[in-house]
């Protein structure tokens, strides 16, 4: 009586994903994507300087290769093959080929893989319906998609959404305003929310919006969790 996984074996062409989906993902992941050729060194080196504080440093593409070919392992020959296959995917694929690769092969929570399920499983839509704050959330929860569910953690959830649509309006997909008003609506309907049950609360998933911020880092009450943990 309880659903654990929702699976798409659907492929969508990027054409049938509204632009708002892949220009969210751009704009919070690696607003530099169209720029560099699969390694992004500035964000790389800022990784570095931060000691990964300020990010992980990777690009989309490399996002793609280790969710695609790579172990999640945090190694230092894990990330050298990473960088290498991203420079040579790069030359095969072009930039619209790898969003629509990373969009039907991503984790979104919940058991959810993929654009198609994704959409679906949270607002009952196809990914070509989905509108601008929709996107936003959907691309607000690739960091840590359990910890940031709209589901267990629904403050955590418009904090990021909120960021999300900030940065979209940063890199020049949204203006000032229109990002303000998605920002300010509440939830969609579908995400009907119900309390946390015990062992969420107990698991740290039901962190206040403060505590939301610290997702990168570990921060109090929200667990440390990995892209695709």
């Amino acid at each position: 009586g309880r659903v654990v996984a929702t699976l798409s074996s659907e492929a969508v062409k990027l054409k049938d994903v509204a632009p708002a989906m892949w220009q969210a993902i751009v704009a919070t992941e690696d607003h530099r994507f169209f720029q560099h050729k699969g390694v992004d060194l500035r964000g790389l080196l800022r990784a570095v300087g931060s000691l990964g504080r300020r990010g992980g440093g990777s690009t989309i593409t490399q996002q793609l290769v280790k969710n695609l070919v790579l172990s999640q392992d945090r190694t230092i020959s894990r990330k050298a093959a990473e960088i290498l296959l991203s420079l040579q995917i790069e030359k095969r694929l072009t930039k619209d080929e790898l969003l629509e690769a990373y969009l039907n092969n991503v984790y979104w929570g919940h058991g959810v893989y993929g654009i198609a399920a994704a959409a679906a499983a949270y607002y009952g839509k196809t990914p070509a319906q989905l509108d601008v704050g929709e996107a936003a959330l959907l691309a607000a929860l690739l960091p840590a998609p359990e910890a940031l569910s709209p589901y267990a953690n629904p403050a955590g959830a418009r904090r990021v959404r909120s960021v999300a649509l900030a940065c979209m309006a940063k890199r020049g997909y949204l203006d000032d305003s229109q990002a303000k008003t998605f920002a300010d609506a509440p939830l969609p309907a579908p995400l009907a929310l119900r309390p946390p049950t015990d062992v969420e609360r107990s698991a740290g998933l039901e962190g206040s919006a403060d505590d939301v911020g610290g997702v990168y880092t570990g921060g109090r009450g929200v667990p440390r969790l990995g892209r695709g943990s």
